[in-house]
């Protein structure tokens, strides 16, 4: 049955003609390069591809761009691209996992609501209690790789993704509009740019911030 709905919504996407289509499961990569070859893909986070290798094998089977696993430094992101001619993105600000990318099964364990099917019920967010204390244990800070955009460029990241699911349109604005503004100008002053970013990203609205493993 959701091989009947995922050949229709292809067609339909087909037709409509995006830049690119995200793509985790490898039985959709055969469906697509069997029978809608002009669509491009572009392997998903969850695909957890963190090395030149994973890279390359997703280049052989059509894929044009991977998004990254979240959890790669700066050095580890610039050997995947010194190995692979394969278009690199990575997140740079939004929700962290406080399991591998692509690899969490704490809430499909928990309540049957599968990560990898879109359907997180975010578990490592709540409230949980010991017999002695209460506390988020599992909740990592939001990342926020603003500061560290010139970094990227020079590691050869190619489009940086910002989370957008599930929040407001004032929510993804002032995001955009602090990365738009710092990949524009961080070139002329470095310092002055970081600045006016970081001031639009104090009212995005969420929690504290970290830059993960990427330094």
């Amino acid at each position: 049955r959701e091989a009947d709905r995922m050949y229709q919504l292809l067609q339909y996407l087909d037709k409509v003609g995006p830049d690119g289509i995200i793509v985790q499961d490898l039985g959709v990569v055969k469906m697509v390069r069997d029978h809608f070859p002009s669509l491009r893909l572009h392997a998903s986070t969850q695909a957890n591809v963190s090395s030149a290798a994973g890279a390359n094998q997703l280049s052989r089977w059509g894929f044009k761009r991977v998004v990254l696993a979240r959890e790669l430094s700066k050095d580890e992101i610039a050997s995947v691209h010194h190995g692979t001619n394969l278009e690199l993105e990575t997140f740079v600000h939004g929700a962290l996992c406080t399991s591998v990318s692509g690899l969490c099964l704490f809430s499909s364990w928990l309540g049957g609501k599968s990560a990898n099917r879109g359907a997180c019920a975010q578990a490592c967010r709540r409230l949980y209690n010991t017999e002695s204390s209460s506390g988020y244990y599992f909740s990592p800070y939001d990342l926020e790789l603003v500061s560290r955009i010139p970094d990227l460029v020079d590691a050869g990241v190619s489009s940086f993704k910002i989370e957008g699911r599930m929040k407001s349109a004032e929510y993804v604005g002032t995001v955009v509009s602090a990365y738009r503004y710092m990949i524009d100008n961080y070139k002329f002053d470095a310092e002055r740019a970081l600045a006016k970013a970081q001031a639009l990203l104090r009212n995005d609205f969420v929690r504290n911030k970290t830059v993960f493993w990427f330094d």
